[in-house]
């Protein structure tokens, strides 16, 4: 049998004797191996693990991304604003990576069709993105995502979310892991070292170029550069009046931090900020109002396990005993709450704000969760699918549990049932919060300023303020709602059955720390 020497020696001797032969290799253009990080509520370049991971392999280049997936608005979450913020973080990195000379893309696609025509150009050899702790949309976008990546030999490499452990276990050790991640140094990223991929041509069609954002000034501005002004500025100055405005509705505009959608969209990580807030107090000495903010850091991470632990939580009630809750969806009444036309000022006032700027305090919205709920007597799955769209720090793993607990269907805290009158005089005592946001209300004086409807037929014709026509009356009368409410909610919280779900829910929600309903703010 003739060898591959003698093969060779044969076609050259033809080659040599006779006409030129014109040779064709039917050889496969060998794919480009790469990695990718998948940026997805993490839209930062400093302390941030999957960057750091992917430089760690410089020999092989790294494709950065993030996606505007279509899907995400079908759930009834997200928003346009939502949108455009994360679009200001989006380009913000990309112009910086781009003044480097390093490549940064945002693709309007979904993750599944993306990572197939990924896969079909490139030899993708690991993925790098962090966990995330979301709604139900982006789990099941996880899981068909993950069954690509197995079938095609790609390795998901994915970096734990700020304490957040990925397990559905009793959570006895969560408060000691969480101060050993937060203890830890930051992930840092020499820039320099990046060696970014390219993508070809064929994704033109799908890419994202100078976006147009449709952020009023009444939003926060997006972006890590943002979020670094509104640290340096709570740190050196607002943390001071923290405690003191965190239940107020119009001092909470500037005493509270304002870095919720920062910490939601990942503009900044939540160890960056507990250092950086560690860092002030070493130089400039202790402060209780930091203190209380520290606490609250970690219990945003405690409750954004809540649904790592339980993702039913989005839609169905924590404990099961309050499925017997007769309540059926009024759509005029939700459609008042929803505008804020109830008669209720300060309600309205919250509500309006909401629509408007993307952010009221936690008091606010634990007030506008239980009237809708309590007064109104709805159930809380519609009223927090309008909510989370308008929040503009709309985080999954906090929206879903709060509202649960501000509805009185976990069974484990105390019920409550807000008089939105008292409500109204102690945390807008002056009425700064109702003036601003409900003009019609703008002249009157204090005393008719949060229960408008007192007035007189003739002191209505003085203030030219007709209620039920340039006000709306009250939608209800909450003593009587409220009445009823606690009672219902009270029978089942007390019952066996109620009861019998406790020891469960403690177990896998609920760890050392306090279940009081601790501010985000």
């Amino acid at each position: 049998t003739p060898t591959c020497f003698d093969r060779a020696f044969t076609k050259r001797k033809a080659l040599e004797s006779g006409p030129p032969v014109e040779y064709k290799l039917n050889v496969k253009t060998a794919k480009t191996t790469i990695n990718v990080v998948w940026f997805k509520r993490d839209l930062r370049l400093v302390d941030h693990a999957p960057l750091r991971k992917s430089v760690q392999s410089p020999d092989t280049p790294t494709l950065l991304l993030t996606l505007i997936e279509p899907s995400l608005r079908s759930q009834g979450h997200l928003s346009q604003r939502h949108i455009d913020f994360y679009l200001a973080g989006a380009t913000e990195i990309q112009q910086q990576l781009g003044q480097m000379g390093h490549h940064f893309y945002i693709l309007q696609a979904e993750a599944l069709q993306v990572f197939q025509k990924l896969s079909e150009a490139f030899h993708i050899k690991t993925v790098f993105s962090y966990q995330e702790s979301g709604d139900s949309i982006t789990y099941q976008r996880d899981k068909t995502i993950k069954t690509l990546f197995k079938h095609r030999g790609i390795q998901w490499d994915e970096s734990p979310m700020g304490g957040v452990l990925r397990t559905k276990q009793p959570r006895r050790d969560w408060k000691a892991n969480w101060n050993r991640v937060m203890s830890r140094p930051l992930d840092l990223i020499d820039l320099e070292n990046l060696n970014t991929q390219k993508l070809p041509n064929t994704f033109d069609s799908i890419l994202v170029t100078n976006p147009t954002l449709n952020l009023t000034p009444s939003f926060q501005k997006g972006g890590p550069s943002a979020a670094h002004l509104c640290l340096d500025s709570f740190l050196l100055d607002r943390s001071r009046r923290y405690r003191h405005s965190i239940s107020k509705p119009a001092a909470s505009r500037e005493g509270c931090s304002r870095l919720s959608p920062y910490l939601a969209w990942g503009n900044l990580s939540v160890r960056q900020v507990l250092q950086a807030v560690e860092t002030h107090s070493q130089r400039f000495g202790p402060s209780r109002d930091l203190e209380a903010f520290k606490k609250r850091l970690q219990w945003r991470c405690h409750f954004i396990q809540k649904l790592e632990n339980d993702e039913s939580i989005e839609f169905q009630n924590i404990n099961p005993a309050f499925n017997q809750l007769n309540q059926e969806v009024n759509e005029s009444l939700l459609k008042r709450w929803q505008q804020g036309e109830t008669g209720y000022p300060l309600v309205d006032a919250g509500m309006r704000c909401l629509i408007e700027t993307g952010y009221v305090n936690f008091r606010m919205r634990a007030m506008l969760i239980s009237f809708v709920t309590h007064h109104l007597w709805q159930p809380w799955q519609g009223p927090s699918n309008y909510l989370a769209r308008l929040f503009l720090d709309y985080e999954p793993g906090i929206h879903f549990p709060q509202v649960q607990m501000q509805a009185g269907t976990i069974g484990t805290n105390i019920l409550r049932i807000y008089n939105p009158v008292k409500q109204s005089k102690e945390n807008d005592p002056t009425g700064r919060f109702i003036r601003r946001w409900v003009p019609e209300l703008r002249e009157l004086p204090l005393a008719y300023l949060h229960e408008p409807w007192k007035m007189t037929p003739m002191e209505q014709i003085g203030y030219d303020l007709k209620i039920g026509s340039k006000y709306p009356s009250p939608i209800i009368q909450f003593e009587n709602t409220g009445r009823f409410a606690r009672e219902q909610l009270w029978k089942i919280k007390n019952s066996d059955l109620a009861k019998s779900y406790t020891p469960d829910i403690l177990s896998r929600l609920t760890n050392a720390s306090s279940e009081s309903g601790r501010s985000k703010d």
